[in-house]
């Protein structure tokens, strides 16, 4: 996100600064699939970026690659959902679907929407779709709202953190236990909330470039390796 991207968002109250994460509820039927769209992506160029914004030179610009949520437990039951823009679209269509029942669908001119469609259910798996609006490119992925059980748990971790920590150390603690649970994208935006307000640092880049990898945006991997070899 950039910092205007970002202070818009959190103006609109869409960025959580208390994040929490899942466990233990992927049955056989639920499997990420982290490689399939970007395996045989080519390398990249060097990044040529501004704030923690990030060009996707590997990724077909044609598609609305979703930034999140993707391959991750959630946190919110109203996630908000992102994705690249296309060049020369102006309008898209986000979808939102589980299993014998109908989708959830909204048209938006931003790259963002919010979702305030029916309830979701703590553990079930959800299909995301972002198209434009014409139909001809799409991407899809998936995500799992946590179970109850769970989030308490992960509430009494955070509480149990010594309160000694400085602002980073606490930070890489979250992080540390949403990524042991897969509440990737709610590491993320806790990463780059705190980068956006205290400044980089190496452990926060180490981090970004890990969770980033676990979702498969291999362009925001590159960015931030190269913004972690700056600092040095």
């Amino acid at each position: 996100m950039s910092s205007q991207h970002y202070q818009k968002l959190k103006m609109l109250g869409l960025v959580s600064g208390s994040l929490l994460l899942s466990q233990g509820i992927f049955g056989a039927d639920f499997a990420f699939n982290r490689t399939a769209v970007f395996a045989e992506t080519p390398d990249p160029k060097p990044a040529q970026c501004e704030g923690v914004d990030c060009p996707r030179s590997e990724l077909d610009p044609n598609t609305p690659h979703i930034i999140s949520p993707r391959l991750s437990v959630i946190l919110s039951d109203r996630p908000l959902l992102r994705w690249y823009a296309v060049e020369g679209e102006t309008r898209y269509i986000v979808r939102i679907k589980r299993p014998n029942h109908s989708p959830w669908e909204q048209e938006t001119t931003e790259t963002f929407v919010v979702y305030d469609g029916p309830p979701l259910i703590r553990g079930q798996q959800y299909l995301v779709e972002v198209s434009t609006y014409d139909g001809e490119h799409e991407d899809e992925t998936s995500f799992i709202w946590l179970t109850e059980e769970t989030e308490q748990e992960i509430n009494a971790a955070i509480a149990g953190l010594s309160p000694n920590l400085s602002p980073l150390e606490k930070v890489l603690a979250i992080v540390e236990i949403y990524e042991k649970k897969m509440l990737f994208n709610d590491a993320i935006d806790l990463l780059e909330a705190h980068l956006e307000e205290f400044g980089a640092t190496a452990g926060i880049y180490d981090e970004l470039v890990r969770l980033y990898g676990q979702i498969g945006l291999k362009n925001k991997v590159e960015f931030y390796q190269e913004q972690n070899n700056n600092l040095e």
